[in-house]
């Protein structure tokens, strides 16, 4: 998924998790943390476009890195915020929840992630959502952006964000609804032609959850 959506999710993520506490450094935080995983794709930029594949998803999108992310996120917010009531816990949630939803964003995608590494090279990609589509970003960043406008611990401010984090959830639960009905209506056109397809996947088009491209191999195309 694209850049901006990745902060905005963390930046909601951050306001919902410390918010109250933080204020606006909580959402800021968030959005540092919602880009943070794709550094690699810098990394990857020092290699052949062929070794860009992959590097580019892999060790950074891992359950792995989230753990780690989420241990380090626990101990260095506590540290450096324990004096206005954040603890272990707040650090870890904020951590893991935003590196995991990156993960979570970029796994729905055609692209996929290597979850597992190093244990495992198999990437994980679900086909639910474009690489770009503003119904993931737009409801998420109208609610972090409003709620920031209000004061820190006005109880608009957390319906704000949590608008805009339900919005966007539900739409990425249509995505997979949709992209059942998507692929079984793809597998119907099949057989209505006799193709025997050995594999087949069906993918949403740019910017969007309604129109569909459907692939399929044979032995023989």
């Amino acid at each position: 998924m694209d850049t901006l959506t990745h902060a905005a999710v963390g930046a909601a993520i951050g306001e919902a998790v410390l918010g109250r506490r933080l204020g606006a450094k909580a959402a800021g935080w968030g959005a540092v943390l919602g880009v943070s995983p794709d550094v690699d794709y810098f990394v990857a930029l020092a290699f052949s476009d062929a070794a860009q594949l992959s590097i580019h998803r892999t060790y950074t999108h891992s359950l792995l890195a989230l753990v780690v992310v989420a241990l380090v996120a626990g101990w260095a917010f506590k540290r450096r915020y324990g004096d206005a009531g954040v603890a272990v816990w707040h650090g870890v949630a904020l951590g893991g929840g935003i590196w995991g939803s990156h993960v979570l964003i970029d796994a729905m995608t055609s692209y996929g992630v290597q979850l597992l590494v190093p244990f495992s090279d198999t990437p994980v990609a679900l086909y639910t959502i474009a690489i770009l589509d503003p119904l993931v970003t737009v409801p998420v960043a109208v609610g972090v952006l409003g709620a920031l406008r209000l004061p820190r611990l006005a109880a608009r401010r957390r319906w704000w964000n949590a608008a805009g984090l339900m919005l966007a959830g539900a739409y990425l639960a249509w995505a997979l609804i949709a992209q059942q009905q998507a692929h079984a209506a793809f597998e119907t056109m099949l057989q209505t032609e006799g193709i025997t397809a050995e594999r087949s996947f069906v993918k949403p088009t740019l910017l969007n959850t309604l129109l569909w491209r459907g692939l399929a191999e044979t032995d023989t195309a």
